[in-house]
């Protein structure tokens, strides 16, 4: 039988949690099963994105198709050219734009349609969840990348019992394998290796909380001179965020990282890694944390006690003096940032890469009535 052909449609193609996961289905799908090609719908600034790069490089056939504003009709008859030229069997969508898109494109051609729904929306966006109940009826399958957003789209998003599917997302774990020692990688960072290093690894984003990270150790940092703090990422936030390291007074105890490539590096040279988010839907950079031997704290939030399931320390969101009590306790205790490092690396063995892929191409056989070996990886 020929590869039927897979396209994933993504609202943009610059590295976050979604586009990671596109990535990595467009590489590791199984060739000789799924022909795969990439559509970005959106190229912020005309830059088409680094992961859009990294997939041309891995030989990944990406469509770059320039949508400006919601109603540009141009990109939406490139959309509709490229459909209508290579036929996808399967449009597999990502993130609420490139669902909506998607799921229009259902009503046009016969190709089966998977929209994947990435997070728990807190953000009061009445037009965004009525245009999501009204399209989630044309999905062949919903899939949810967690049970907490499992639990949000049968409530909020009108998905059907019957079509939705959970697959968490994964990582390599296979790049935390070998990590260097943590004075190897502080030197490599240029890290002062006598500190202790609090870090967070995500986009500079207002959901991601870092803001309240600032806050919390702006608490804790007379009693812990040796006390830094890591941030590594980019994103809208960044001038917001050194403003109030700045007006905090700890400006020089904040090291910005700006977006690496390198996390397995980042993670391997902090003491305690922290997710103090408002809202998620899964927690790529938490399992990457936990595969990394990391302590962690993280936010009691949507999908992230799920993933965290133990291994780590949970506080109240958007609690500056609960989250700097978590992390001055795991500064101050070596053997239980120890302890949780062992239980984190168990954890993170549910979240591989390789269980992800499978759980998408189980679904994918399901839709095409494809048999198909049914036991999970290793």
């Amino acid at each position: 039988m020929r590869p039927r052909r897979v396209l994933q449609l993504i609202t943009e193609l610059h590295p976050a949690g979604a586009e990671r996961v596109v990535y990595e289905l467009a590489t590791r799908l199984s060739p000789e099963r799924w022909q795969v090609q990439v559509a970005g719908l959106r190229s912020p600034g005309g830059d088409e994105g680094a992961v859009a790069r990294a997939l041309r490089a891995a030989g990944i056939e990406v469509h770059p198709l320039g949508f400006r504003h919601k109603a540009d009709l141009r990109a939406a008859a490139r959309l509709l050219r490229l459909v209508r030229r290579w036929r996808p069997h399967l449009v597999h969508a990502h993130l609420f734009h490139a669902n909506l898109a998607a799921r229009l494109l259902a009503l046009l051609g016969a190709q089966r349609t998977v929209s994947t729904v990435h997070v728990v929306e807190r953000r009061r966006l009445p037009q965004r969840i009525l245009l999501e109940r009204l399209g989630a009826r044309l999905d062949d399958a919903t899939v949810c990348v967690s049970e907490a957003v499992a639990r949000y789209a049968l409530s909020s998003l009108g998905v059907r019992p019957e079509r939705l599917r959970v697959v968490p997302n994964g990582v390599d774990l296979s790049a935390y394998a070998a990590l260097p020692d943590r004075e190897a990688a502080r030197s490599a960072l240029r890290l002062d290796p006598a500190c202790e290093w609090v870090g967070c690894v995500g986009r500079l984003d207002r959901q991601k909380g870092q803001d309240l990270l600032l806050e919390a150790f702006a608490r804790f940092r007379a009693r812990r001179p040796r006390a830094r703090l890591l941030l590594c990422g980019a994103g809208p936030e960044e001038g917001a965020l050194r403003a109030q390291a700045r007006r905090l007074g700890i400006e020089e105890r904040v090291r910005f990282l700006g977006h690496r490539d390198d996390v397995p590096l980042v993670l391997a040279a902090l003491d305690v890694f922290c997710l103090p988010s408002r809202w998620e839907g899964f927690g790529l950079a938490l399992v990457e944390a936990l595969a990394a031997g990391r302590a962690c704290v993280a936010s009691a939030v949507d999908s992230l006690p799920e993933v965290l399931g133990g291994a780590g320390r949970i506080v109240s969101p958007e609690d500056p003096r609960a989250l700097a009590a978590a992390l001055e306790a795991l500064l101050a205790d070596p053997r239980e940032r120890a302890a949780l490092g062992q239980r984190a690396r168990a954890r993170a063995r549910r979240y591989s890469v390789e269980r992800m892929v499978a759980g998408y191409e189980l679904l994918y056989a399901d839709l095409f009535g494809d048999a198909v070996d049914r036991s999970p990886p290793a």
